[in-house]
């Protein structure tokens, strides 16, 4: 897959995994928590092994070892961010967890003792006072435990987006994505058991919105991030994560009344405009590579 057909696919599966915001509210109304998520990655989970029966059989101990780290990694920040959740208003958690933008780069830096090019840090800087209009609500920012558990939220996302760019690119990143699915399943589905009492979705609506949480947003918005992150670079894929963001408010505003304020219009347009930086750079790179070639 060339780079420019990943980012699309990255871009696609970020936007369609921002919707689950709009569905699990309508389900969270009458569901608890993790007994949605314990449906929501069940039913994924079901459908993946039917489409991908003939992959499956071909499954080696390294793509149940990635998946595993991912799923696990993916599982931690689902509990924390519902802890905090139930502590902290939900504009609040949205900003601080979208910190990770910053992070990212940093545990870059001190992994591999290099600084980020200018181009990358011009990127983040833009991007991030993006996420910060587009969550501003006239308020001022504390430090709750609940806001301290939206940071850890904000570090373990971080690392999952660290950890899918290096581990896609050592097996098979579907078979990878699907362990993943799988993983997230179990474990929400033993918390779901162990803290809830399960109770089935009783109408069309909930079965309506939890199916498209399944496929939409599970399906194709967390299997295939592993095949797009295994052809861009890590960097880039932490700046498009920015769209998620982006994507969830313009929905809520168009589908659930949401207000979208000024200052949100400014921050959405800053994010996009921090991909046209940071793009700049790869654009030169594989310009670079193509006139090599010849």
């Amino acid at each position: 897959m060339k780079t420019k057909h990943a980012e699309i696919l990255l871009a696609s599966v970020i936007i369609a995994r921002s919707t689950s915001y709009l569905f699990s509210k309508v389900c969270l109304e009458t569901m608890a928590p993790f007994t949605l998520l314990s449906i929501r990655f069940t039913i994924a989970l079901a459908i993946l092994l039917v489409i991908y029966r003939k992959r499956i059989a071909k499954i080696t101990k390294n793509d149940l070892k990635y998946g595993s780290i991912l799923g696990l990694t993916m599982s931690s920040f689902m509990i924390v961010e519902t802890i905090a959740l139930k502590t902290t208003d939900s504009a609040m958690v949205a900003l601080l967890e979208n910190t990770f933008i910053i992070i990212v780069p940093i545990i870059l830096a001190v992994a591999y003792k290099k600084l980020p090019s200018f181009s990358v840090v011009l990127s983040i800087i833009v991007s991030f006072t993006g996420v910060v209009l587009l969550n501003y609500k006239g308020g001022t920012i504390s430090l709750s435990f609940g806001e301290m558990l939206c940071i850890i939220t904000a570090m373990i996302y971080g690392l999952y987006i660290i950890l899918t760019g290096q581990l896609a690119k050592k097996s098979d990143p579907i078979l990878i994505g699907i362990v993943q699915i799988g993983t997230l399943a179990i474990i929400s589905t033993i918390v779901t058991f162990s803290t809830e009492t399960p109770v089935l979705p009783r109408t069309s609506t909930e079965w309506t919105s939890i199916l498209i949480l399944a496929i939409v947003c599970t399906v194709f918005g967390y299997t295939f991030q592993p095949m797009a992150q295994k052809n861009t670079s890590t960097e880039r894929a932490n700046i498009f994560c920015g769209l998620n963001p982006v994507s969830a408010t313009i929905l809520g505003a168009v589908f659930m009344g949401e207000s979208l304020t000024p200052y949100g219009v400014i921050g959405a347009l800053l994010i996009v405009l921090s991909l046209y930086i940071s793009g700049i750079k790869s654009n030169k790179k594989r310009k670079r590579k193509v006139q090599s070639a010849y």
